[in-house]
């Protein structure tokens, strides 16, 4: 498995997004125009002045070679207006930002490789789930189940909760879990052995995925309305 950008990548396998399919990679004839890249694109939107951690960049996106999936790190990658930088560090290998929606807002996003513009949009939701339980502060342990609980979210057409605990050191490189649920649950208790110890950030959110035009099979722009608790997880 590609070691690039880890929380990306769990997000994804989470909503059911295929990242290891079939690119079109335009057949084996060399005259064949260059293939169109795989551009992943995420935006994590939190109610306006709570953002988890001082070093979390809510706006990412990775873009490859779909042929031969090497990272395109000259790409102009720009979500509302915001410019993403390439982090070249090796739990990361993606373009980053930090990207503010109000709820219901429009997310654009732009993607620029040797000449071409692929494009793909949204409306952010309009209401972010809130977490009631665990509580600020709580404390997991590693070796049980735990049981994350929480209010619903808006719009639920087309939408999907997404369950997440981060590493509160490093939250978009370092360890990560994530489960994608049905919009007809408001609980889920995340199976023991599951997580590891340390200072964590639970994240519950609403989510939803837009294909992106004439990119690579399986390119898409995910983004939804997140809100989140910070706890420990014992060994």
């Amino acid at each position: 498995m590609r070691n690039k950008y880890i929380v990306l990548l769990g997000i994804l396998l989470a909503l059911s997004i295929s990242l290891f399919g079939c690119r079109g990679d335009g057949g084996g004839d060399s005259s064949a125009p260059p293939s169109p890249p795989l551009i992943e694109a995420l935006l994590f939107s939190f109610p306006i002045g709570s953002i988890p951690l001082a070093n979390f960049e809510n706006a990412m996106a990775i873009v490859t070679d779909s042929s031969s999936g090497a990272n395109i790190t000259t790409a102009t990658v720009v979500m509302n207006g915001v410019t993403l930088t390439y982090n070249a560090s090796p739990t990361h290998q993606a373009y980053e930002g930090n990207v503010t929606v109000m709820p219901g807002g429009s997310v654009t996003l732009s993607v620029t490789v040797e000449g071409n513009t692929y494009t793909a949009s949204g409306n952010q939701f309009t209401i972010y789930p809130s977490i009631s339980s665990p509580v600020s502060g709580a404390t997991f342990t590693a070796n049980s189940s735990n049981t994350v609980t929480w209010s619903a979210g808006a719009p639920l057409t087309s939408a999907v909760y997404l369950l997440g605990v981060l590493d509160a050191t490093d939250p978009m490189g370092g360890t990560a879990y994530f489960q994608g649920l049905g919009t007809n649950v408001n609980s889920f208790s995340i199976p023991a052995n599951s997580l590891t110890a340390g200072s964590r950030v639970v994240i519950v959110g609403i989510a939803t995925t837009v294909s992106i035009p004439n990119a690579a099979t399986d390119s898409a722009l995910v983004f939804g309305g997140f809100n989140y608790v910070p706890i420990t997880v014992n060994p």
